[in-house]
């Protein structure tokens, strides 16, 4: 009833009878529906409780690998809860959708740590398919991808390409460190040279003088 209540929007009678289902059988779902009343309790109250730590009540930190301090235990039965609300949700919410999105990003660090990354990779797609996006994402995106690399599947000819374009890169970026533009950095290579050369001089007419001085001093002293 609570879900048929969600799907016709009616979110406050669907976490009604959500809390209702968890308290007479909290083992069903295969344990997950705690979550479905994380789910609820976040679309009644707004984007701002759409967190991991709302929502799962953890993170995996901000490095290009996820991390976690939960036991393997503990960690896969949050796996089994996220991919069965998953799998209930994504047959009828279509993309994008920002609880969908951050829950299929979560359950891809899971499966970085769990499983592998191609695994990871794919439920990575699925999150940015759903309007998943983050400086974080991209990383371990990215780092994943390359591992690629060295085996045979969707994933080895986008990480060659990767790889390609990431290595053209560091050959051609010569923007100089702060905040000095490459247009900057041309013309002080131009400056530097004209300084060092007018000091030179400056030096050798300087010295030269004093020389002549000297010479002329000790002939009239002769």
């Amino acid at each position: 009833m609570g879900t048929v209540y969600e799907l016709l929007g009616q979110n406050k009678l669907a976490l009604q009878w959500i809390k209702k289902a968890v308290k007479i059988d909290p083992t069903s779902h295969d344990h997950s529906e705690w979550l479905h009343v994380k789910i609820l309790e976040a679309k009644i109250a707004g984007e701002h409780l759409i967190t991991n730590q709302f929502l799962i009540g953890t993170d995996f930190g901000a490095d290009t690998l996820p991390k976690t301090k939960l036991s393997s235990e503990k960690l896969q039965e949050l796996r089994n809860a996220i991919y069965y609300q998953l799998n209930e949700r994504v047959s009828f919410i279509k993309p994008k959708d920002k609880i969908v999105a951050l829950l299929l990003f979560e359950l891809g660090n899971i499966c970085a740590i769990t499983d592998d990354a191609t695994s990871a990779l794919r439920i990575y797609d699925r999150a940015k398919e759903y309007g998943y996006t983050s400086e974080v994402f991209d990383w371990r995106y990215h780092k994943l991808l390359k591992m690629q690399i060295a085996v045979d599947n969707e994933y080895t000819e986008k990480a060659h390409a990767y790889i390609k374009q990431e290595n053209t890169s560091k050959e051609t970026d010569t923007t100089p460190i702060g905040d000095a533009t490459p247009t900057d950095n041309i013309t002080h290579e131009k400056e530097i040279p004209k300084t060092n050369s007018f000091v030179v001089i400056a030096t050798i007419i300087v010295i030269l003088i004093a020389m002549i001085g000297w010479l002329l001093k000790k002939k009239l002293w002769q």
